[in-house]
């Protein structure tokens, strides 16, 4: 780009550090004269965080399916980061949930914030639906008793043609008893949770300030 005499042009330089900590760089410009390039020195920080469990922490976990585990975790600035940080946890497997507290830290660019995952699981539970109870299953088969003998006492006293209605009336009283099921059931089937499946599974929490985003893998395993 030619610049004439007395005038000026102006330079932009964008900075974009590929790692946490300063950084230095040199603008370098070429003019027609003889006294070559002009240098310019630039420098710079750049900004980061990374997650890590905390001091005396761990990143792995063993528990049977209704138990709970816990991740101490900490979240360290790098080159005086002092942005607020975003934590999620996702991969938590079935009839489980993994959570973060809290769920936001601020760093103040030299300490690290302290969090807390939670993993809790499911046990295995079983459901039975209660019987009903036995009166109520020998309640029909009585009064259906009764009646046959009440029914087939009167058909003694009775002449031939009306002893055919009676019996044409207990065998109508039959079929209906019998379409309901007789005297009842036992009870009903039974149902419940398998809880959480045993396995090794990761965790993975991530944490996102802005355009940065870094994450960690956890383990757990469901024995």
């Amino acid at each position: 780009t030619p610049i004439f005499a007395n005038s000026y042009c102006v330079v932009g330089v964008t900075f974009k550090p590929t790692a946490a900590g300063p950084q230095t760089g040199v603008l370098s410009l070429t003019d027609s004269t003889d006294s070559g390039p002009r240098t310019l020195p630039l420098s710079g920080t750049g900004q980061d965080f990374s997650i890590s469990a905390a001091s005396g922490g761990s990143t792995s976990a063993t528990i049977s399916p209704g138990q709970s585990a816990t991740y101490s975790l900490g979240v360290f600035p790098a080159g005086g980061f002092n942005q607020s940080v975003t934590l999620t946890c996702t991969g938590a497997p079935s009839e489980s949930t993994c959570s973060v507290s809290p769920q936001s830290v601020t760093l103040d660019g030299t300490n690290a914030g302290t969090v807390t995952v939670g993993v809790t699981t499911t046990a295995a539970s079983l459901s039975v639906q209660p019987a009903l109870p036995r009166g109520s299953r020998l309640r029909l088969p009585v009064w259906f008793t009764a009646l046959v003998l009440l029914l087939g006492f009167a058909a003694m006293l009775m002449s031939r043609r009306r002893v055919q209605v009676v019996l044409a009336a207990i065998l109508v009283v039959a079929v209906l008893w019998g379409s309901c099921g007789g005297g009842g059931s036992a009870g009903g089937g039974g149902g419940g949770n398998p809880g959480t499946p045993a396995g090794n599974y990761n965790l993975i929490v991530t944490g996102k300030s802005q355009t940065l985003s870094r994450t960690l893998t956890l383990t757990l395993k469901v024995t």
